[in-house]
């Protein structure tokens, strides 16, 4: 079992490559990929496999589907542009968003597309709106995927793919702590016990043995039929009373990790110049979504349609 001092498990010494050969919790392993060069840079990272071995233990998680394709490829490209190398696994959710995935990945060092064993089917960009039921079964699946690379030891950090990269995240994500969230109630750093809303779009998860508890618990609430409160709000429910452990919780600034409600507001902007991450929590649907990302000079890639 891994201790709460941040000691790896071997398996987080392995080869991104070789992650998924022991698929768990719905993955199912990606096509092969060939063997490269350390000095071949990958088409959508930029990096290099002498890159990505600098971060070792380290995972970029994505969950996507058809509807989402090219807001992921514009997450990425905006990660590109900052020049992190990191280990990424995108998870696929359906079969034309996977064969997609794969095929705009392929031969990249830092990428790799797997495909959950459980598909929505097709999926129409505006039938994904907030909190429809669509949106939350996709969303409902992210924590199995980060507990399933927890177990081999690596730290996770989750994403959702409507976020947007202006510089390296890193440096927020070290020292001792069990998981790292924005708070969007919280005077930075000040963690509330009652009344915090920590924000599960954008997480850092180290694995610790207090992180694999809480994440374990949190599915066992989601997949229960009878819960009817988002992964949200069953986050912070969690954090507040303490179940199962208490969690040391890393508080994100909103000055450097804002949601879209704050970083649209030109008040906001005009004194808040270095953003790190931005993430487009309120704005509902891909399309307004996309939108809001062409108004502000953040859409980076051609074509404009998840189902392309």
């Amino acid at each position: 079992m891994l201790s709460d001092h941040h000691i790896k498990d071997k398996e987080a010494k392995q080869e991104h490559l070789q992650m998924t050969d022991e698929p768990k919790l719905g993955m199912t392993p990606a096509l092969p990929s060939s063997k490269t060069a350390d000095n071949n840079r990958g088409k959508i990272s930029g990096c290099t496999l002498a890159d990505i071995r600098k971060r070792p233990g380290v995972m970029l998680l994505v969950n996507t589907n058809t509807g989402y394709m090219d807001m992921t490829l514009n997450l990425l490209e905006s990660v590109k542009r900052t020049g992190v190398c990191v280990n990424t696994t995108i998870v696929a959710e359906e079969e034309k968003a996977y064969q997609t995935m794969l095929s705009h990945a392929h031969g990249d060092p830092a990428i790799k597309v797997v495909k959950t064993d459980q598909g929505l089917g097709e999926a129409d960009p505006g039938k994904l709106v907030l909190f429809n039921r669509e949106h939350m079964r996709l969303v409902n699946r992210r924590h199995r995927y980060i507990l399933s690379l927890l177990e081999k030891g690596y730290e996770v950090f989750f994403t959702d793919v409507d976020t947007f990269w202006f510089r390296d995240p890193f440096s927020y994500f070290q020292g001792k702590f069990d998981m790292a969230f924005v708070d969007e109630r919280s005077p930075y750093p000040t963690r509330l016990r009652r009344k915090s809303l920590h924000c599960p779009s954008l997480g850092y998860f180290w694995p610790t043995n207090r992180t694999l508890q809480f994440v374990r618990k949190w599915i066992q609430i989601l997949v229960d039929p009878k819960n009817q409160i988002s992964d949200q709000g069953v986050l912070n429910r969690m954090m507040h009373a303490n179940i199962p452990v208490h969690v040391v919780v890393r508080q994100l600034p909103v000055k450097y990790f804002p949601h879209a409600l704050v970083f649209y507001n030109p008040d906001w902007r005009q004194e808040n110049k270095d953003p790190i991450i931005m993430y487009n929590m309120g704005i509902k649907g891909h399309d307004a979504k996309a939108e809001k990302f062409k108004e502000n000079n953040m859409w980076l890639i051609n074509n404009t349609s998840g189902t392309g």
